[in-house]
């Protein structure tokens, strides 16, 4: 048997979203890939196991003096926050206190601001930093990135840079994008825009073996308060509920494969994760107040309610109430309405103490049962990834549990989300409000139009494999 090297993978985090979150993304990185027989924390790294990894230490990290410390793949990009963040990394002894940090002198409001005044200033040195990581790769297999889609950086920087780095490296290689769209409070007429363009740059640049895995904020809160029952969940408890979710998808042996099942389609490249089990990390720093706290148990239903009953009192959770349970719309890590669509595809990445022909019986007795919610012209949609390392969120402080999964879903309810931006944009864009801004640092109001467009022939990709095919009689026979 031939023993193929490791594909290896680089991190790039654009903008204070992107940066956030790639220390909980690296930790969580670290805790899952990386073995030793000790408790010794490694380069910030959480303390770790025996267990064997599912992936080599090398798809994410460059060792270092003779194979005694790891470094993160990683390059940070942002504006002058950034350095601040990196040196409170390397006082602290963080896990990215060795990464490659790039800051601009200018904040990245708008995209047009990221994508012309930094990209002027940091394309360079950036790039070079990118060469020279891929140079140091055996094997070299892709990106994945983190960003904010409403920031200026992570809009208009990160999309100038993947066009880059795709020039550069071609579809050779996987790129892999972690996107947070705006919402709720977060949302405002900038950010708006900032979005509209991110999106149709991501349209027209990403390639088949490119992927889209979209978040917000809102339904992150969501999750924490109805699925741990904490009431206020801080950031802090955001970041490290989607780097769960991430590092599970980034750390899978079969990471290419859940690239491939997950897009069945030309242009359906943007997808939906969820997590199970979630529990309330041991070491929150979040208060919570009694009488609201009982108001929230309330509001659970019968089942989320039992099921954490089960959690608290370590009961053992079998595949197909893990899938069931990640699977609900109040699992989903990006606010829109599952069930209002027909799923195209889903990978359930299982992890702990569960096997093939469980994971293969859970899968097949859940679409069995809500075969409505998927499409019938791809019957082979469903498919499960297992990992016989432990459960990923044990070792990142949150309660114990045997197994867990990951899901990762192509849901045409997505195209509810585009509607939506789009509309917001249509009811600012339709007086011209701060469009002044944008065409002031060399943008044409014609590319607010023409990305308008592209998103709009996106939403009814989605819509139209989203509506059951209409069957016709055979009159040959």
């Amino acid at each position: 048997m031939i023993n193929t090297p490791t594909r290896q993978y680089i991190g790039l985090h654009y903008g204070q979203t992107g940066t956030h979150l790639a220390d909980p993304i690296w930790t969580a990185l670290a805790a899952t890939t990386l073995t030793t027989s000790s408790n010794q924390h490694q380069n910030g790294a959480p303390p770790l196991t025996s267990t064997p990894a599912p992936t080599h230490p090398s798809a994410f990290f460059a060792e270092t003096d003779g194979g005694r410390h790891f470094v993160p793949r990683a390059v940070l990009i942002d504006g002058p926050d950034v350095t601040h963040y990196h040196a409170q990394q390397k006082r602290e002894g963080g896990i990215l206190s060795r990464a490659r940090v790039h800051a601009s002198n200018e904040c990245g409001i708008f995209y047009t601001r990221g994508h012309y005044t930094i990209c002027r200033d940091l394309r360079e040195e950036v790039l070079e930093s990118v060469r020279k990581l891929v140079e140091g790769c055996d094997n070299f297999g892709g990106f994945f990135t983190t960003r904010s889609m409403g920031g200026g950086t992570g809009s208009g920087f990160g999309s100038f840079f993947d066009s880059l780095i795709f020039g550069e490296y071609g579809m050779a290689v996987t790129n892999a994008n972690f996107a947070f769209l705006p919402c709720g409070l977060e949302r405002n007429t900038v950010s708006i825009y900032n979005t509209i363009l991110a999106l149709c740059d991501a349209i027209c640049t990403s390639g088949d073996q490119t992927s889209w895995f979209l978040f917000d904020n809102s339904a992150l809160y969501s999750v924490l308060r109805y699925r741990t029952g904490l009431v206020t969940p801080s950031f802090v408890d955001v970041n490290r509920t989607a780097s769960v979710a991430i590092a599970s998808i980034l750390a899978s042996e079969k990471f290419n494969e859940i690239i491939v099942n997950s897009t069945p389609f030309p242009n359906t490249n943007f997808l939906c994760e969820s997590f199970a089990p979630l529990h309330r990390p041991q070491h929150s720093t979040t208060r919570e107040n009694p009488e609201t706290a009982c108001t929230t148990s309330k509001s659970m239903s019968a089942t989320t309610r039992e099921y954490l009953e089960g959690i608290v009192e370590h009961n053992p959770i079998g595949p197909l109430d893990l899938l069931s349970y990640a699977m609900e719309p109040e699992s989903q890590m990006l606010s829109y309405h599952s069930n209002m669509g027909k799923y195209l595809s889903c990978c359930a990445l299982y992890r702990g103490a569960v096997n093939e022909i469980q994971a293969v019986s859970a899968l097949s007795a859940y679409k069995q049962s809500h075969s409505s919610e998927f499409v019938n012209f791809n019957p082979c949609n469903f498919k499960a990834f297992v990992s016989n390392c432990p459960s990923l969120q044990s070792s990142l402080h949150f309660d114990p549990s045997a197994s867990s999964v990951c899901v990762v879903s192509n849901n045409s309810a997505i195209s509810n989300v585009l509607s939506e931006i789009c509309s917001l944009f249509d009811t600012a864009y339709a007086k011209r409000a701060f469009v002044h801004w944008f065409s002031g640092e060399g943008l044409s109001e014609g590319y607010f139009e023409e990305a308008r467009e592209r998103i709009e022939e996106k939403t009814r990709v989605y819509e139209e494999f989203g509506r059951e095919p209409v069957e016709t009689d055979d009159e040959d026979e």
